[in-house]
């Protein structure tokens, strides 16, 4: 009997597990990121499926530094329980921060207004 309940444990744990992330590139920013959307332009145009997520911890209404970054995104989602959860899973220190899953399902993350996303999708770590 302890062994279907340890077996029925296990399952249980496994199904708690958050699903692979998809493949693509991953763009997290806040309000204050620099260049925003200069970094908004660069990850759009990347060729890649792009996931932007804002972190951003109180939000009652849009900055004016966030006007450009949606005007290149599009629509976003105020609260993304989904991305703040990758977020820590990847453990984004700061912003601009780009993370590309590829389609082996390995992470490469890149922070900072001078980053070369060629460099990132070719990553072989």
């Amino acid at each position: 009997m302890a062994g279907a309940a340890a077996v029925a444990v296990a399952a249980t744990a496994q199904d708690r597990r958050p699903p692979p992330p998809e493949p693509g590139l991953y763009f997290f920013f806040a309000p204050d990121t620099p260049r925003l959307a200069e970094m908004a332009r660069l990850a759009r145009h990347s060729g890649a499926r792009l996931r932007p997520v804002l972190l951003a911890a109180d939000l009652r209404e849009l900055p004016e530094t966030l006007e450009g970054a949606v005007a290149e995104l599009g629509p976003l989602s105020l609260v993304d329980d989904e991305g703040l959860e990758l977020a820590r899973r990847w453990r984004i220190a700061k912003t601009p921060g780009f993370v590309h899953v590829d389609r082996g399902g390995r992470v490469h993350v890149a922070y900072g207004t001078k980053v070369d996303l060629k460099e990132v999708f070719s990553c072989s770590r």
